[in-house]
């Protein structure tokens, strides 16, 4: 949600370009709406309740969303910022019915803020999914805005222009990569038994810079559409070993997904992929958050299907970098671990490693059908 603590300061609500602050402390007897300072102020349920204004705008937060798939609202408790609104109370202890009591206070007090316009109200919806159903419900009624009237765009970014900017610096982070490595990649393409242990000790001696460039073109072709980490993720595990291979394939494509998951509201996606199956697959499901996890498992799911799932759901950013974290965690070890086992020359691992992840596309697969079952049946119903 938007910032709400009573310190003194000012708190501000921004969607595109309007920014303005929560309503301030009224220290006064006058009632909030009627100084004349607040109208740059915005309201809350505690200033705004019980009052009758001519026009009033409302912004439907971060908490309240659409449902994909649907016309029903959900509540997100853990995007909720105002720490005051729930007081504990005594005789309640199921933490269900406290859960349910808190979403319908939500919703109650989003009932009576939209009835103080008398002569008309505006909104605007800080999900985009059910920004745009208002909207389509607006048009459909045959209204038109006042003439005069600002429409607030959100301001979208580039996709093309940050597509070939990621690029460019993955091209830059590689050079140095190649540069700071050639005498290790000339001597693993002359490999043999006798420069095996120079070639560990030249490899393990690189310091930490050395380490963070391969984070960084990890976390940069994670966050490009269409491109693969995988042979970097392996080159890791090679040099490193199977832990600390592990550990730079796992950070950088934490660091990656969650790049992309902050900026990804902000890009106009494709209708193609608005309309992929895996990712109606993912909005589907009961569980969601597991469902996202396991997305995150499966090579052949594309990351931005995932993250782009978890933007529509609204999920915070506490969930998702629990899921993300958990996710990314077996390809990473995999692939560290194959890559080690090429370098060592170990049959057994590489077709260990092989096999465990034929699994989890063979899940994917399985998981896909049965889906696509569950479609046709209900498509004949």
């Amino acid at each position: 949600g938007y910032p709400s603590t009573l310190d003194g300061g000012k708190h501000y609500i921004e969607e595109g370009r309007f920014k303005m602050p929560w309503d301030q402390y009224n220290y006064t007897v006058t009632p909030w709406a009627e100084l004349p300072q607040t109208i740059g102020e915005v309201g809350s349920i505690y200033t705004c309740q019980g009052f009758d204004l001519n026009y009033t705008g409302i912004i439907i937060g971060p908490p309240i969303s659409q449902t994909p798939q649907t016309n029903q609202l959900q509540v997100n408790l853990d995007r909720y910022t105002d720490v005051e609104a729930f007081k504990k109370r005594d005789d309640l202890t199921d933490p269900a019915e406290i859960k349910s009591l808190e979403k319908r206070m939500i919703m109650n007090s989003l009932n009576v803020l939209f009835k103080r316009g008398v002569y008309g109200t505006y909104l605007y919806a800080h999900d985009p999914l059910l920004r745009h159903s208002l909207t389509s419900l607006f048009k459909k009624a045959g209204f038109s805005l006042p003439k005069g009237t600002i429409i607030m765009k959100e301001r979208k970014l580039n996709k093309t222009w940050l597509i070939v900017g990621a690029i460019i610096l993955a091209v830059i982070v590689l050079y140095f990569i190649y540069r700071t490595y050639k005498p290790e990649i000339d001597l693993l393409l002359d490999f043999n038994a006798h420069n095996k242990a120079k070639l560990l000790h030249m490899i393990r001696s690189h310091g930490f810079t050395d380490i963070f460039l391969l984070v960084a073109l990890i976390g940069i072709l994670n966050a490009i559409p269409g491109m693969s980490n995988s042979v970097v993720c392996i080159f890791a595990g090679l040099c490193y070993g199977p832990i600390v291979g592990f550990l730079i394939n796992w950070v950088g494509n934490i660091l990656g997904n969650s790049t992309v998951m902050s900026i990804i509201r902000k890009i106009n996606l494709s209708k193609r992929v608005k309309k992929n199956k895996i990712l109606h697959y993912l909005l589907q499901q009961k569980h969601p958050l597991i469902a996202l996890t396991i997305g995150f498992m499966i090579p052949v799911i594309p990351s931005v299907l995932v993250n782009y799932a978890g933007a529509r759901l609204n999920v915070s950013w506490k969930r998702y970098l629990a899921m993300v974290t958990v996710g990314m965690a077996p390809t990473s070890f995999l692939y560290a671990f194959g890559g080690d086992a090429i370098f060592k020359g170990n049959i057994r691992r590489l077709i260990g490693v092989a096999i465990a992840i034929l699994i989890l596309i063979g899940c994917y697969l399985l998981v896909r059908k049965i889906w696509q079952n569950h479609e046709e049946k209900a498509a004949t119903k």
